[in-house]
């Protein structure tokens, strides 16, 4: 079940995400904050290969989980 109409969503970093209207009007703001989050959280790394990068691996436990879990 995501976030109610109106509401954004929000991560563990406060980030904050506008939920994309029903008719798609504020599709370039929704696009930008999601293109600027998945930059800001390094997506680039995961999707590049198949396997976790070192980079990724070397950070360690995520929330409690090893990278292999997550």
């Amino acid at each position: 079940m995501g976030p109610a109409f109106g509401d954004t969503m929000h991560f563990e970093d406060k980030i904050t995400i506008p939920k994309l209207s029903d008719d798609g009007s504020n599709w370039v703001d929704y696009r930008d904050h999601v293109l600027w989050l998945l930059e800001a959280q390094s997506i680039d790394d995961h999707i590049d290969t198949d396997s976790p990068s070192t980079t990724y691996t070397a950070i360690g436990k995520i929330a409690g989980m090893e990278p292999a879990e997550c």
